[in-house]
């Protein structure tokens, strides 16, 4: 499950809608594990990077890239 936030204006939640679609987040949507995001984008130009953690403390980090698509980076 993941914790959307809320409230981050127009911009924002655009980014996140685009990202709510994809199959990256219905992963997480899947996983039994609750995500909260750490750092977001508020603004649609790629690069748009997202940061979440779910509740045993690992982190994912994901980036939108010029093409449109979200990627999920590796460490």
């Amino acid at each position: 499950m993941i914790e959307w936030p809320e409230d981050q204006g127009e911009a924002a939640e655009k980014v996140l809608a685009s990202f709510k679609k994809t199959s990256l987040a219905q992963d997480l949507e899947d996983d039994g594990r609750t995500w909260v995001f750490l750092s977001w984008a508020r603004k649609p130009d790629p690069p748009a990077r997202m940061i979440l953690r779910n509740d045993s403390g690992e982190t994912v980090n994901f980036v939108k890239t010029s093409a449109g698509l979200w990627l999920r980076e590796r460490p």
